[in-house]
């Protein structure tokens, strides 16, 4: 009975751990899309002359 418990303990750690560097990843990445999106934005702006 230990080794299920030991086992789901480890899987459940090890899926946590991939959760948490996944939503790291994805944090970045939409913060540099957030800049991007900016920069775009102020050079259209910039462009038209507003």
């Amino acid at each position: 009975m230990m080794f299920w418990s030991t086992l789901w303990t480890v899987v459940f750690v090890v899926s946590m751990l991939v959760f948490a560097a996944v939503a790291v990843m994805v944090t970045i990445g939409g913060i540099g899309d957030i800049r991007a999106l900016f920069r775009r934005m102020d050079e259209r702006h910039e462009e038209n002359g507003d």
